[in-house]
Order: C-alpha cells, then sequence, then structure tokens
C-alpha cells in the first residue's frame, strides 16, 4: 500500500515501474517477481515471507538510461538488508549496505542510482533480518529515466517536405537551422549543394558558428543517402562566403562577401567539420574587430577538429586568407586542401598567431599567396605546431617563406614536402627564430635564385635520423643554428652555407652528402657529422671538429679549400687523391691537428691514365734512408702541419701514382728539394704501380709486391697531367724531379 503522508518523488522524466501489493492473503504467491520497465507503469510492492525472509526482484531494460530503486518498509516493517547488481553473482555498479534498523514511521532504506545504465537485467535483493519482522510489509519502487541518445539531422537545399530535420525528405534546408537545432551528440548530414550563413538577409557578419559535441557532415548525395554513399569529391558540399552569388572568376563583386564563413569560439575537439568545401570568405573588415583576419574561417579560443574540407580562394586583407587562429586554440586540421586563398598581409593559407598551436595532417597547399610573409602558412611565436604529412608546392610570398615563414617555439615537419613555391627570401622555409625539426621529409627544392631555407635566429633544425633534406638550390643557415640527426644532400647545382654561429651536427647518426658545394665561414661549426663531399670551402674562424670526411673525385680529385683561422682537428679524412686539404700555408694561421688521413688511389686501373699526389711533409733533419734509397721503412711521426702523416694509402688493383713536390708548400728544404711523404700503412693491390720519382716515402707497414714501387723520371702517364702553367710549376715538378743526391745540411723534421 502506499503512505500519502510520505510520498517518493522520483527522478524528473522518469518512468515508474510496479505491480500491485502484494497483501497477506496471497501469502502463497511467490515472493520476487520480474519487472517490465514500461510508460505508465504502476508501484511495486511485497510482503516479507517469515519462511524464507528473502525476495530477489529483476528489471530487464530494452534501451540505456538512468535506473533509480527505492526501497522501504511500510508501517511496523521489518529490519531489512538490501543489495543490487547487474546480473546473477556480480555486484557491478551496484552499492551494498548493511542491516538498517526502521523506526516505527515510513522509511527509505537506500537509494540506488547505477546511472547511466545500458541494456540489460538489474536485480535488488531484499532480506528481511531475523527477529524483526513486524508486519512483513515493505515497499520497493523503481524509476527509470530512458536516454534519448543522439540523433541525425539532415539538411538538402532543395527538401520539400515537413522541414524538421528528421529525415532526407523533411531535411531542413538551411546548415544554420540545423546547428542551431542540434545538442550534444548530434550529427548534421548535409547533402551536396551550396549554402550560405545569412538566411538571406545580406548579413556580413553571419557564420556558420561550430557547435562542441556536434558533428557536421558533408558529402552526402544531392538526394541524401546512407552513409556508404558519401564521398565529399563526388558530391561538393559547398559553405559559402558570397552572399550575393555573383563573385567573378577574377575576384570582382567579392564585397558583398560575408567576412568569415565559418567560425569556432569556445568548442573544444568534439566540435568537427568534416567533408566541407570552404569558399568565397572575404575578410576585409576593420582589423581591430577581427574582421580582416581568416576569411574562411577563424577559431578563437577553440581546438575544433577539421577533417576532409577544401579551403578555396578566401580572402584576408591581413591575416589568413583562409584561416586564422588566436587566443589560446590548438586545432587540429586533416586531410583538408588549400589552394588558392590569399592574404594582402601574412599567410596566405592559414596564420597561426602567438601562443596557438596546430595540428596538420596530411594536407595540401597550393597556390596560396601573402603579399609580405609565408605564403601558405604563417607561424607566428608557437607553442608546438606539427605537420605530418603535408605538401607545399606552387605557394608565394613577396618578401620571405614562400611556404612557411616561421618565428619563434617549435615547429615539426614529418614526412613533409616543399617544391615549387617562389620568394624573394627562403622560397620554401624562412625561419626567424625557434626550434624548427624534421623527420622523415624529403625536401626538393627546384627555386632558382634565391635561399631556400633561411634560419636567422637562435634555432635548432632537427633531422631525425629517417629524416632527409636534399638542397636543389642555395640554403643559407645562420646565427646559432644547431642541425641536428638525420640525412642532408646537396645535389650538383646546390650550394650549402653555415654562417654567423651555426652548428652542423648530425650526431655521428646522419650524413652530409654534398655533390655541390659546401661553404662554413665566420664562426660556424661542423661537427660529430659523416660528411661525403666534391667541394667545401671552409673560411674565416669556422670549426671542423670530430667529423668523418670523404672527400668525392672531382676534377682533379675532391676540392677541400681552407682559409683564413678555421680549426680543424680530430677528423678522419678519406680522400682519393692529394686534395683533402687545401691550403696556403704563406697565410695560414689557423690549426690543423689530430687528423688522421686516408687515400685511396683508383686512377689508371682498367688501362686509364695514372694520376700524381703532391706531398707535403718536411723531411727527417736525419733521413733514415740510404743516401740512394727513396722508399724505406721507419718510425712515421704523427699527423701535424709539418708531417701530413697519411694513416694509409692504399693503390687499387692497376692503380697507378706518381709523387711528385708541393711546389707552394713550404715545408720543402731550404734549398728548395722536395717536400716527402709519411705513410703508416702502405698497401699496393695486384699489378698497381707507384713511382716515387726520385722523392722520399717513408712508412710503417708495407702490403703488397714491392716490385710495384718504382725510383724513376716522371713517368709519361703522369707527366701529361701537368699543367706547367708558370716557370716555378715546371722548374718544381719536372726539372727538380730528376734524380740528385740530397744535402744533409738542412734543416728538416725531427
Amino acid at each position: 500500500m502506499k503512505d500519502p503522508a510520505h510520498p517518493w518523488i522520483p527522478p524528473a522524466g522518469a518512468v515508474l515501474v510496479s505491480v500491485a501489493l502484494v497483501g497477506a492473503a496471497l501469502a502463497a504467491v511467490a515472493h520476487g517477481g520480474h519487472i517490465t520497465i514500461a510508460p505508465n507503469s504502476t508501484w511495486q510492492a511485497e510482503q516479507i515471507d517469515p519462511a524464507d525472509e528473502t525476495d530477489l526482484w529483476n528489471v530487464t531494460l530494452a534501451s540505456p538510461g538512468d535506473l533509480n530503486w527505492q526501497i522501504r518498509s511500510l508501517a511496523g516493517g521489518p529490519r531489512l538488508m538490501a543489495e543490487g547488481y547487474h546480473s546473477p553473482g556480480q555486484t557491478e555498479g551496484w552499492p551494498k549496505t548493511a542491516a538498517v534498523v526502521f523506526p516505527a514511521t515510513l522509511t527509505t532504506l537506500g537509494e540506488y542510482y547505477p546511472n547511466p545504465v545500458g541494456p540489460g537485467t538489474y536485480y535488488v535483493r531484499v532480506q528481511a533480518v531475523e527477529g524483526y519482522l513486524g508486519n512483513g510489509l515493505y515497499e520497493v519502487r523503481a524509476a527509470f529515466s530512458p536516454s534519448t541518445g543522439p540523433k541525425t539531422l539532415y539538411v538538402r537545399a532543395d527538401a520539400a517536405g515537413a522541414q524538421d530535420g528528421t529525415s532526407w525528405i523533411d531535411a531542413y534546408t538551411d546548415v544554420q537551422e540545423a546547428l542551431h537545432a542540434a545538442g550534444p551528440g548530434d550529427a548534421i548530414w548535409v547533402a551536396q549543394g551550396s549554402y550560405k550563413p545569412d538566411r538571406d538577409t545580406q548579413d556580413r557578419n553571419s557564420s556558420f558558428a561550430l557547435v562542441n559535441d556536434v558533428k557536421l557532415y558533408g558529402g552526402f548525395p544531392p538526394d541524401g543517402g546512407d552513409w556508404s554513399q558519401r564521398d565529399p569529391v563526388l558530391y561538393e558540399t559547398i559553405l559559402t562566403g558570397d552572399l550575393n552569388g555573383d563573385d567573378g572568376p577574377d575576384g570582382s563583386h567579392r564585397a558583398d562577401n560575408c567576412y568569415h564563413v565559418v567560425r569556432a569560439t569556445q568548442v573544444t575537439s568534439s566540435a568537427l567539420l568534416d567533408g566541407f568545401t570552404v569558399q568565397a570568405g572575404n575578410a576585409d573588415g576593420d582589423f581591430n574587430s577581427g574582421d580582416a583576419q581568416g576569411g574562411g574561417m577563424v577559431i578563437d579560443a577553440a581546438s575544433p577538429t577539421v577533417v576532409h574540407c577544401s579551403f578555396y580562394r578566401n580572402l584576408a586583407d591581413a591575416r589568413g586568407g583562409a584561416v586564422y587562429i588566436r587566443t589560446a586554440s590548438a586545432p587540429t586540421i586533416e586531410d583538408c586542401t588549400f589552394d588558392d586563398n590569399e592574404s594582402r598581409d601574412d599567410g596566405g593559407g592559414i596564420y597561426v598567431d602567438c601562443d596557438n598551436s596546430l595540428a596538420l595532417a596530411g594536407c595540401s597547399f597550393s597556390r596560396n599567396a601573402a603579399r609580405f610573409f609565408g605564403g601558405a602558412v604563417f607561424y607566428n611565436c608557437q607553442s608546438g605546431s606539427s605537420a605530418l604529412g603535408c605538401t607545399f608546392a606552387g605557394n608565394a610570398a613577396g618578401y620571405y617563406g614562400g611556404a612557411i615563414f616561421f618565428t619563434a617555439g617549435t615547429l615539426a615537419l614529418t614526412d613533409c614536402a616543399l617544391n615549387g613555391n617562389t620568394a624573394p627570401e627562403g622560397a620554401a622555409i624562412y625561419s626567424w627564430s625557434g626550434s624548427l625539426e624534421l623527420e622523415d621529409s624529403l625536401f626538393r627544392f627546384s627555386e632558382l635564385h634565391c635561399p631556400v631555407l633561411r634560419l636567422l635566429g637562435a634555432e635548432t633544425l632537427h633531422l631525425a635520423a629517417t629524416g632527409t633534406m636534399v638542397v636543389d638550390n642555395d640554403i643559407v643557415v645562420g646565427q646559432q643554428v644547431l642541425v641536428t640527426g638525420g640525412d642532408i644532400v646537396v645535389p650538383s647545382r646546390g650550394r650549402l652555407l653555415f654562417a654567423d654561429q651555426a652548428v652542423l651536427d648530425l650526431n655521428t647518426s646522419g650524413a652530409l652528402t654534398c655533390h655541390g658545394t659546401l661553404v662554413a665561414q665566420d664562426s660556424a661549426t661542423i661537427r660529430n657529422t659523416s660528411i661525403t663531399v666534391t667541394r667545401m670551402s671552409l673560411e674565416d674562424n669556422t670549426i671542423i671538429a670530430n667529423n668523418v670526411i670523404t672527400a668525392e673525385a672531382g676534377s682533379p680529385y675532391g676540392q677541400f679549400f681552407i682559409d683564413d683561422a678555421v680549426a680543424i682537428t680530430g677528423n678522419d679524412i678519406h680522400a682519393d687523391g692529394d686534395r683533402y686539404m687545401d691550403l696556403d700555408p704563406a697565410v695560414f694561421g689557423g690549426l690543423v691537428a689530430d687528423n688522421r688521413i686516408y687515400v685511396t688511389i683508383s686512377e689508371g686501373a682498367h688501362s686509364r691514365r695514372g694520376g700524381l699526389l703532391e706531398l707535403r711533409g718536411r723531411d727527417f733533419a736525419s733521413p733514415p734512408c740510404a743516401a740512394d734509397s727513396f722508399c724505406c721503412q721507419a718510425e712515421v711521426p704523427e699527423f701535424t702541419t709539418a708531417t701530413w702523416t697519411i694513416e694509409r694509402l692504399e693503390l687499387l688493383e692497376g692503380a697507378k701514382l706518381n709523387l711528385t713536390n708541393r711546389f707552394d708548400f713550404g715545408n720543402g728544404s731550404a734549398g728548395g728539394y722536395d717536400e716527402v711523404l709519411y705513410v703508416k700503412e702502405l698497401v699496393l693491390q695486384p699489378h698497381a704501380m707507384l713511382n716515387t720519382a726520385f722523392h722520399h716515402l717513408y712508412y710503417e707497414d708495407f702490403v703488397g709486391d714491392p716490385n710495384g714501387i718504382k725510383n724513376e723520371p716522371m713517368l709519361g702517364f703522369s707527366l701529361h697531367n701537368i699543367a706547367c702553367n708558370d716557370e716555378e710549376e715546371f722548374l718544381t715538378r719536372v726539372v727538380t724531379n730528376n734524380y740528385r743526391k740530397r744535402s744533409r745540411s738542412f734543416i728538416g723534421f725531427k
């Protein structure tokens, strides 16, 4: 029975569940029972049977919702224990209570709110405590609030039904109506067509405003369809700012267009824009009010998710032709295209303002333009922006950063490609300061007459171990820049310049391959890097330390020019000739120390003409060889600029080599005698021939056939390599290359 003096008020919107009260006369009826929740159900009550003192009730739910149990005694009722659970033998989501003593008046034993619950069977067990049965009456009540759940709203431009959004036939004809009607968890499906945000008011301030926890999908067939038929490319769904529908192909008639086609203000990542073309926004309004930024979309204090969208032909007077991001925002933009957007200031495609971050993935930027900086994207004072798998092609800036202009903070580019972008400086990327991180990215630049990467602040350029940067033209790296990890490739027409206080450090795992020209100047440092180079120029006060350097074959040999006060220390240098370090000792004021030189000769093999190896070392004060011996074993001194000791000189099979004096090097005797060659390990492969040409060669270890060593005047295969452009060269290389007994009176190496 119900006690009207103590009504139980169920939760708002609940459906009450019960069967008729079981009285004492019906004690033979089985205790407990099954409750099926349905609208307009009645109350439930039961009498405890003194024989078993336990009742078990269950409720089966067909849909999700909120379930509320209440168990209470009736007047004079028993002392009870109660517990509830989901499916027998479990206690999921259900609290348990110990025995509770009831007063004489109607009292609630306990209420259970396992909210929310899904479809299934839920149980409550009521047990009388011995000695406290009283009249044995108690009451079980249940209330269920079914969940309405998320719904799908439909939009179709030519729908002629009820236009309440409940189906494709009765679809809304305006996206704005659907956005206003949508609630949390709802999805809006939009059929192919063109939609304006102004509701025919010509209000330039109108925009499509994204909503938290609402997903806006375009790309459905013009008459509607199911999810499997959705194709945003085939069924283009346009959100347009062209309120009059009169934009010309040349950009004319834009004065009526809305300032921003889409807005995302104070929404989270649950606000989704998916499968639309956003076009014809014209942000030419007041800068201070924000109407000169973000013609396609403004993201303000928000982190929406934008996927499978195209931003096309949007314009801004100031910043972000397509998208402007500000006020602590962190949006995610994936699989989108940005084509033919324009800024009359900066950021033709996107402008990311200070203290915001942008995550790009799978996006492409083509033919976007900025009057000043950042043809595709302008990153300003970043807090950790990134681009993954993006392409930048054909974008242009009037001053800096044809594709990307980057000021400060951190920008990570992973698996990205930049090609065909243009700007007077930094045609691909112009980085003012901050940390630029490159990973798994292939940079191929074909721009001419301008550097493609300019780093001018205290930046860090990170190339991950799997990253590759290909430099087709000039790259200028300056100030306090540290390049770490990864690979850098400079083709034959390219030039890589490290200037100011730039540091190249590939951390021994990365490699620099320069088929073009590598230049280090000012106070730049190159260290801990594997370098393969054809032409390298080291100038000013640069430091070259702890590298593995391979001087590629050039004409003649690898060119490795050293000037001024350069410090070259602790390097392993591999060369195929004598141009592993080319410096003029008369003017060189730097440091060359603790380097290890390895020379491998292949010239002359396969009937090719042989080569020359210019000598650099100063002879012993007391040469250990016999007077008429020119190749002998000796204790070879360590490398210095007086000895130029070679760790290993190897002539490959069939190679031919002629030693010749370095007429301008300055390590010869006071009387003009020849320099010598110090080698720790001399190796002659089969059929190789080494002609000392009456120059001294000192070695510690020898491997090969001694008959391959000759002491003859200059051989014809090498003689014709000598240009003899002046008298001094002729006298030094040819005339004095004839045998003369050496005087022991000059001061040599000690």
